[in-house]
This record gives structure tokens, sequence and C-alpha cells, in this order.
């Protein structure tokens, strides 16, 4: 469906708000944001509270809640906020789960913020050279969602934030 279809669950990153997300019947598409932590890919928001889920743990509640109930979920958004955690992930996604989730009609779209924006002008914690090489070279027709680096304060976007 078009992007404008779905209903989103953001930040799913702990146990209870991937189940909340599953259980919501009208949902059809959830984000969650994943950083590398004891030696892992972890679902995780910097700043809120101690991870309790790992990525297998996440994808595995997703491809589970997909053959027992149906495929509901339609679009599974991956963002990464640390590049250490991008190619364990990627790793873990292709060799585990991207059939599971393809039988079920599950779109992957990877996400990162790697480009400067507004308030935030200095170089982004994830390359963008480094986040594509690295996706489309795991996982080849992936969708990717690719975003700015943005804090609060008085600049705005302009064109040239979007001329790259």
């Amino acid at each position: 469906g078009a992007t404008a279809d779905y209903v989103w669950a953001h930040s799913c990153c702990s146990c209870h708000d991937l189940r909340q997300a599953l259980d919501n019947p009208d949902v059809t598409a959830i984000e969650a944001d994943l950083i590398f932590q004891d030696g892992q890919p972890m679902m995780h928001h910097p700043g809120h509270g101690t991870p309790d889920q790992s990525l297998r743990d996440f994808l595995q509640a997703i491809v589970a809640h997909g053959r027992s109930r149906g495929p509901r979920i339609q679009v599974v958004k991956l963002d990464f906020k640390q590049l250490q955690a991008v190619e364990p992930s990627l790793q873990m996604l292709r060799r585990e789960f991207w059939t599971p989730l393809g039988d079920l009609a599950v779109e992957v779209w990877l996400n990162a913020d790697v480009l400067p924006g507004p308030n935030s002008r200095s170089t982004p914690r994830i390359p963008a050279a480094d986040f594509c090489q690295l996706c489309c070279g795991i996982c080849p027709g992936v969708a990717l969602s690719l975003g700015w680096t943005c804090a609060p304060g008085p600049e705005r976007f302009t064109a040239r934030d979007a001329d790259g």
C-alpha cells in the first residue's frame, strides 16, 4: 500500500510497546530503534531506560504474530542509532528472518539519520556512504529510509538540505 495507508506504531523498542502494537488491530507498520550493546543488536532509543529485547527477540515476535494471527503487519522500519549496530543486524536479518518476513509479505525499511540537518550541522553519527554500502551489500533491494540529524532550535530545513 501507499505510505499514507499505513497505521504506525513508533518506538516499539520495549517488549511491552511491541506487544501493544502487535495487539492493536489497526497497526500495520512498526518502527523501532537499534543500538549495539553487550555484543548484540538491541532494540533501544538512547536515553530512554534500559533495553529489554534484542533484535532477534523483536523479529521473532513479529514473525510469530504473523504466523499465528495472519499477516497484518506490512512494514517493519528499523531505525539505526549507531553504526556498530548496522552490520550485525543486517547479517542476522538476512540469515534468519529474510525468508520468514517475506513469506508474511512484511517489507523491511532500513533507516538512519545520515545527513546533517537543522540545528545539527555536524557530521552525522552514521556516515551515509557506510550505511548505504552495508545495507545494499548485505540486503540487496531493501528499502532505505534516509533522514537528517535534527535538534531543537531556530534553524529550519532549506532547499539545500533537500539537494543533499
